[in-house]
């Protein structure tokens, strides 16, 4: 399928295309601080040196995750409104829409205006939940090997070293 039948006629679809990968670029470089987060937060837990039998204070992974993903979210917000924006572009002036629904393929109207932002959105909301799971395993692989070694250390006072 070529690209100019995926967004309104006398809309450029790649440059929409590239406005969407370009949003979505964003959305991934905002995550990235979610990973920062938690390898800060483990590292604390494992340099600092806690007293024998003190309560070692986890930082819950949901309060790590702060707003990191929110820009994904943000991103397919701002496509539901493409895809208005796109009904509407064909309410402008000589009313394109009604020659739209007259094609022979009934779909190619909403065709034009929903498969960009769809597409978008769909890729948004993947690379949250990649995300999400991505970073919820670093977070318990990490916690994990924090454990051992504070254990390993635990063992280490009790054995007198």
């Amino acid at each position: 399928m070529r690209t100019d039948k995926l967004a309104p006629v006398g809309l450029n679809a790649r440059t929409e295309l590239s406005a969407i990968l370009a949003g979505l670029g964003l959305a991934v470089f905002w995550s990235l601080a979610a990973p920062a987060r938690i390898v800060q937060d483990v590292n604390d837990l494992t340099t600092t040196r806690w007293p024998a039998g003190a309560e070692i204070p986890v930082t819950p992974y949901r309060e790590l995750l702060g707003t990191a993903l929110d820009g994904f979210f943000l991103v397919a917000l701002v496509l539901i409104s493409l895809a208005l924006g796109h009904y509407l572009y064909h309410r402008r002036g000589a009313r394109t829409d009604y020659l739209m629904r007259r094609l022979p393929q009934f779909w190619e109207y909403h065709l034009r205006c929903l498969a960009l932002p769809v597409l978008g959105i769909v890729l948004a909301l993947g690379l949250e939940a990649l995300g999400y799971v991505g970073y919820r395993a670093l977070y318990r692989a990490l916690l994990e090997k924090a454990a051992g070694e504070l254990a390993g250390r635990a063992q280490l006072l009790l054995e007198g070293w």
